[in-house]
């Protein structure tokens, strides 16, 4: 098995507030021209920004950060319908978002060295 070097824990770590910071930027600005995007784009940027900060969590060595992204998905598209946000909630955002946690939690599971099984 191998496990993440001290180096890379730490960066992981130095990096992950800033992947967070950048994923709520994204998540709450107020859309400006979000439908002309080509369909699906969106629902691969929520897989990356969730499955991007998991991946970090994991490096990091938070094992449970990716289940509070998990609980968080469902949280963040309601707190999108809110007026100050103004951005349509979508529950295959939700999908996406889990979608981008499981295959980063399966990513890690393989790099480790582990049966994903």
């Amino acid at each position: 098995m191998r496990a993440p070097t001290r180096v890379v824990r730490a960066t992981a770590r130095v990096l992950l507030p800033a992947a967070v910071a950048l994923q709520s930027l994204l998540l709450y600005l107020p859309a400006s021209g979000e439908g002309s995007l080509p369909v699906g784009v969106d629902k691969v940027a929520h897989a990356g920004m969730f499955g991007g900060v998991a991946i970090l969590a994991l490096v990091a060595g938070l094992p449970w950060l990716p289940v509070l992204l998990a609980a968080y998905a469902p949280i963040s598209e309601l707190l999108q319908g809110l007026p100050v946000v103004d951005r349509d909630p979508d529950w295959r955002d939700i999908v996406a978002d889990i979608t981008g946690i499981v295959a980063a939690v399966g990513l890690f599971a393989v790099w480790r060295g582990r049966d994903v099984r």
